[in-house]
């Protein structure tokens, strides 16, 4: 793996251990491919941020399914695998409970995101976003 493979999301993951179970390798690569805001992040610098953009992603994914699609489940275990990265990922840079407590205000933040856009739920009970 070379440096900047390392400081991507990609390469970061993939250099944590437990290794990333091979058949969901893909969800987490479409979930770190864009950010919240759409831009491109698997090929930027990893930082807690940029993990916690990944989730917001397939966050968006699993809202946009109908919770009877199984693609909606794998989006769901996409986000919390990011979100978990993030906390590890503040963890590693030497954070403790004030770093993780942020985390999860961003966390929280997404859904208070979520419904002043317009989120909805779907007559199938999904959330839609606007």
């Amino acid at each position: 793996m070379t440096d900047g493979e390392a400081r991507s999301i990609r390469g970061w993951i993939d250099a944590q251990h437990p290794p990333v179970p091979p058949v969901f390798r893909p969800h987490l690569e479409v979930a770190s491919e864009v950010s919240a805001d759409g831009e491109a992040s698997v090929a930027g610098e990893v930082s807690v941020a940029a993990l916690l953009d990944a989730a917001a992603s397939a966050m968006r994914s699993c809202a946009e399914r109908s919770p009877r699609d199984r693609a909606a489940a794998f989006s769901l275990l996409a986000a919390d695998a990011h979100v978990t990265y993030a906390c590890l990922r503040v963890l590693q840079e030497g954070g403790g409970a004030r770093e993780l407590r942020h985390v999860a205000l961003q966390i929280g933040k997404m859904e208070v995101k979520w419904r002043q856009n317009g989120g909805e739920l779907g007559e199938d009970g999904s959330r839609k976003w606007r």
